[in-house]
């Protein structure tokens, strides 16, 4: 029922999208992101899971000193948050479960900004004991390039200009889904396909549905629908709190088609990939 009912609510976002599409206004751009708030998030979260915008500090924080402002900002209810005005509010990192940055049309320059934002994420301080779920980072986009191959090009573009390598899971104590990524979580293109940071709820979840290398960090794969239904699926297993059993979703999912799937990982000292994309793969991240 779920995997039904998320893809027919993947095929209604992007219908809505084109709503707006014969206004000439700017202002229609930002219609994406209400629309994707207002349809899914706001009816498919958890209770104790609350939607807001803003940025998001640490306890070392300085007043007034610059920060990204987060598109969309998933935080737990039962903690405290400094409201800014103009619907902008700052929230304590130890609250925040992820942020979701929405793109009409997904490009380098929209994986670049994220990737920015998601490392100035990654690098604040949590006042916590004990292990604690990291913040997680994410794109939707409602269209991009033809192949998601491309857009795994562009984050490993990004990771390259910033040194950034994924983590060896291999050698690492701890629980995998304990293991942040460098930057970005994932990226889910509505219509197109996924790529997704392997550290939890997918592809590479206990081993159920893949094996590949252990260090595997990323899965990348084509579909026409199904990135609804995986990227719910990733909000599940993060909207698990710690007082809670952890819930895993894939039952839920078995009739989930599974895409064909391609594993990867970014390593800092790689020599740069081709870029290079065929104009086929750019025909609809032109702005």
């Amino acid at each position: 029922m779920f995997t039904t009912h998320l893809n027919n609510s993947e095929t209604l976002l992007l219908c809505q999208r084109q709503i707006p599409a014969i206004g000439g206004h700017a202002l229609h751009l930002g219609t994406p992101r209400e629309v994707f708030v207002r349809e899914f998030l706001e009816s498919h979260l958890p209770s104790d899971l609350a939607i807001g915008s803003g940025e998001i500090i640490d306890c070392s924080s300085a007043p007034g000193a610059s920060r990204h402002q987060h598109d969309i900002v998933l935080y737990r209810r039962n903690y405290p948050r400094i409201y800014l005005g103009g619907g902008i509010t700052a929230f304590l990192n130890e609250s925040v479960v992820a942020t979701i940055e929405v793109k009409s049309t997904l490009d380098q320059s929209g994986v670049d900004q994220v990737v920015g934002a998601g490392l100035a994420t990654k690098s604040l301080v949590r006042s916590t004991t004990g292990l604690t779920r990291p913040i997680a980072n994410f794109i939707v986009a409602y269209a991009g390039p033809a192949q998601m191959s491309t857009v795994f090009n562009w984050i490993r573009n990004a990771y390259s200009a910033r040194q950034l390598s994924d983590p060896l899971f291999a050698t690492q104590a701890m629980p995998r889904r304990m293991i942040d990524s460098a930057a970005l979580n994932g990226v889910f293109v509505l219509g197109k396909g996924t790529c997704l940071f392997e550290n939890d709820i997918g592809y590479l979840h206990d081993g159920l549905y893949y094996n590949a290398d252990p260090n595997s960090a990323w899965s990348i794969s084509d579909c026409e629908r199904g990135s609804l239904a995986l990227f719910f699926a990733v909000l599940l297993g993060l909207a698990s709190s710690s007082q809670s059993p952890e819930l895993n979703p894939w039952p839920y999912f078995a009739s989930h088609t599974l895409p064909p799937v391609t594993f990867e990982r970014i390593d800092a000292q790689e020599p740069d990939s081709d870029s290079a994309t065929t104009p086929d793969d750019n025909s609809e991240a032109t702005n």
